[in-house]
């Protein structure tokens, strides 16, 4: 599960392009900054950080995350907004739950 999260998250899915920060050129800090949230996203956004210790601090799991990858609903009854509505609405809700749970995993458990 963890190698088909990857997969799905580092690839596919390139969930880095929002949530990673960028320099001054617009790379993506993936060695020092991955997955640990953006402010520049195109029109002002912001992306919050999905590495696992932010997640395990805003009292995400593997169970809850998928479920809200597939239905947009966070554990507090709250929607995603923004452009990550328009992910689910456009893309991880068509995925199956074996990729939803991998990529929960892989999510819950990335190396420091």
């Amino acid at each position: 599960d963890w190698n088909r999260g990857k997969w799905l998250i580092e690839g596919v899915t390139h969930c880095a392009a929002c949530h990673t920060t960028r320099n001054v050129l617009g790379g993506r800090m993936v060695e020092t900054a991955k997955f640990a949230g953006s402010d520049m996203l195109p029109g002002g956004g912001k992306a919050p950080p999905i590495d696992t210790a932010s997640l395990v601090q805003e009292g995400w799991d593997v169970e809850s995350l998928a479920y809200a990858l597939r239905t947009g609903i966070t554990p507090e009854g709250d929607a995603f907004g923004n452009a990550m509505g328009e992910v689910v609405l456009f893309g991880t809700q068509y995925l199956t739950e074996d990729d939803l749970t991998a990529m929960a995993t892989y999510l819950m458990d990335q190396p420091e």
